[in-house]
């Protein structure tokens, strides 16, 4: 960088040095002739050199500098001034896009009328320093260290676009450098410009003005794009009150939090219910900003996701087709939302149709490879969920080559300790122990768990799974007084984390019921089966499946202790209810439909035994295939049962 400028007063000449010390002590690397004049020096050729080099020159006001730089003082008047002048001139006239180049300087002791004509004083951007401090130059200084005082949010495609849960576990919101440098680099930068804007407004603007919350909305965006979705559940949590009193309930910005808000929460934790939250948004969007708007159709395609996590996925079908539809005509085909949407929509068609919903899925996987490139992260995140989607068909050798494939290239993306790293690695170390390689399994959640440990802590809910899943593959070979104290010590830790009246605590404690049972203490177990189901209903409630669940295993341990026939009441009212709720052939009517003929030939009845066998026998043959166990177990069961039945 360059000083222009004429030498007249001693208090001009002063005025200038200060300025020139000022710039070198910020770190801007400010030429000055006074420097220079310590030696001989080729002037001309000097100046011309430095004019030539630098990125920027500032022409500094006077009145002198004007008549010299506009060519009206004599030849001999300030020849130095002149030649720089005519320089300026002649590159601001080949290149006149030139403004950030030739900066007009005014200092404390002149004005704007001390500033050359062609530096255009009245139309174009003047700098005054009022006096030689950082606050005096501020705008000056920003300008030369690139440093505004207000930056322009950049284009983000909204609150997010991350899908988590089951139909999508993540994909980025703003489409993001393909290589992981990069990719590391622009939400390390965002993070850090977002951090630094709201701390500056929140001391000049204060907290709840809603530029300080804009920035805390972006700084919440960058912070969940890292993967550190508490944190930026907490500044959501912050955001959405104070929007709601400053801006108002129904300010497209507060609606964009609130969205925010809720996909953070399930993202910090699947477990929290938010299908009526986010049904009270979409009407508040649809009512404020109108169908079409991509924030009412982000709101919708969570919504529709939740809503079918919810019910059964056949039953809400034709809300993906209706969603899918209106990206389409609102928003294009190619545009990022509508891919998203199609994601969702084929995601659920695979559990009614399988082989559409995979083909579907792969469509979009090579339409987003199109549009963004192989190894870009939205292309690989939507190829996760395909492979999680193959994983749900049954198809674990394809899910599993699947994972195999994209591991190494989403590690060299995001590195191997990121959030959607560490799902995906949880991924592979279950379709391991589908596979059949259960000691596998348990040394990758493992391995998998002393990282979630070091990235999430020990206490998080995604840790405490994983500490969950080694002692769930434990079971397929080490003795059941081994596995029973590995449940006991998950039910501690998780009674310590996650709280006594967790989902996940009272899941673990009918564990510990189960396995307690299958050591033979079978009075231990059943007060265990009793705690459990009763922190269930009162959690999950009655109806829930997992509560269920437990009813069956009790009812399971009653009978292995002796009881028969309260043990086979159960079994009858549990086929009952859960026919009612789940379907005559879902699994766990089918288990509950078993216990309940076998029970009752063991109580004398050997012809309803049978027949209630022989159908239970047609019903698991055609929904799980003539290779399942449970099939020949059932088998076996009938055959013996028409053996007593017909006199033996």
């Amino acid at each position: 960088m360059f000083i222009s400028y004429a030498q007249e007063s001693p208090r001009h000449r002063d005025e200038v040095r200060q300025l020139w010390e000022l710039l070198r002590c910020n770190n801007i690397d400010a030429k000055l002739d006074l420097a220079a004049a310590h030696q001989r020096q080729d002037w001309p050729l000097w100046m011309a050199d430095q004019i030539r080099e630098a990125d920027v020159v500032l022409c500094v006001a006077s009145a002198a500098y004007r008549k010299r730089a506009e060519g009206r003082e004599g030849p001999d008047a300030g020849r130095g001034v002149q030649w720089e002048a005519r320089l300026i001139r002649d590159a601001f006239y080949a290149h006149q896009d030139g403004l950030a180049t030739f900066v007009p300087v005014v200092l404390p002791s002149e004005t704007r009328a001390g500033i050359p004509d062609f530096l255009s004083p009245n139309s174009a951007t003047v700098y005054h320093v009022r006096d030689f401090s950082v606050d005096g130059a501020e705008e000056l200084l920003r300008l030369l260290l690139n440093r505004p005082a207000v930056v322009e949010p950049p284009l983000l495609r909204g609150a997010f676009d991350l899908l988590s849960g089951t139909a999508a576990a993540a994909i980025a919101d703003e489409p993001m450098p393909g290589d992981r440098t990069e990719h590391v680099r622009v939400i390390t930068d965002r993070l850090r410009h977002f951090s630094r804007l709201l701390a500056g407004r929140t001391r000049t603007l204060g907290p709840e003005h809603p530029e300080t919350l804009s920035a805390r909305h972006h700084l919440a965006h960058w912070t969940y794009q890292s993967g550190d979705y508490e944190t930026a559940l907490d500044h959501f949590a912050e955001i959405v009150p104070a929007r709601t009193r400053v801006l108002g309930a129904d300010h497209p910005l507060t609606l964009c939090s609130r969205l925010g808000l809720v996909i953070c929460a399930t993202s910090a934790d699947p477990m929290v219910p938010v299908t009526h939250h986010l049904e009270d948004l979409l009407e508040d969007d649809i009512r404020v900003l109108g169908l079409s708007d991509r924030q009412t159709l982000r709101t919708w395609s969570y919504f529709v996701e939740w809503l079918a996590k919810a019910n059964e996925p056949g039953h809400v079908l034709y809300q993906f087709d209706d969603l899918v539809a209106e990206h389409l005509r609102a928003l294009g085909p190619d545009d990022l939302d509508t891919l998203y949407a199609r994601v969702i929509a084929a995601w659920w068609l695979r559990v009614v149709d399988p082989e559409a919903g995979l083909a579907a899925l792969s469509d979009v996987v090579a339409e987003a490879g199109r549009h963004y490139g192989a190894e870009h992260q939205s292309t690989l995140l939507i190829e996760n969920i395909l492979a999680k989607a193959t994983q749900l068909t049954g198809d674990f050798d394809e899910a599993a080559r699947r994972y195999t494939f994209l591991r190494p290239r989403l590690e060299q993306l995001l590195g191997d300790t990121h959030r959607l790293v560490l799902d995906l690695r949880c991924d592979i170390a279950e379709i391991t122990g589908l596979l059949g390689d259960a000691a596998g399994a348990v040394r990758l959640f493992g391995d998998l768990h002393a990282d979630q440990v070091n990235v999430l802590g020990g206490g998080h809910r995604t840790t405490v799974r994983s500490v969950e899943r080694i002692a769930h593959w434990s079971k397929y070979f080490d003795d059941p007084e081994t596995v029973l104290r590995k449940y006991q010590a998950l039910l501690l830790l998780c009674r310590q984390a996650l709280g006594p009246g967790d989902e996940d605590t009272l899941t673990a404690w009918a564990q510990v019921a189960m396995w307690t049972r299958r050591t033979g203490d079978h009075v231990t177990a059943l007060r265990e089966y009793a705690g459990a189901i009763a922190g269930l209903e009162s959690t999950a409630g009655p109806e829930h499946r997992l509560t269920l669940a437990a009813r069956l295993d009790s009812a399971e341990c009653r009978y292995a202790s002796g009881d028969v026939r309260t043990a086979r009441n159960e079994a009858a009212a549990l086929t009952g209810e859960l026919s009612r709720l789940f379907g005559w052939c879902d699994e766990l009517t089918m288990s509950a439909r078993y216990d309940h003929a076998d029970w009752t030939g063991v109580g004398g009845d050997a012809v309803s035994a049978r027949d209630w066998l022989a159908d239970l026998f047609h019903d698991r043959l055609r929904v799980l295939g003539s290779d399942a166990d449970d099939v020949e177990l059932t088998r076996q069961a009938l055959e013996h049962w028409a053996w007593v039945a017909n006199g033996r």
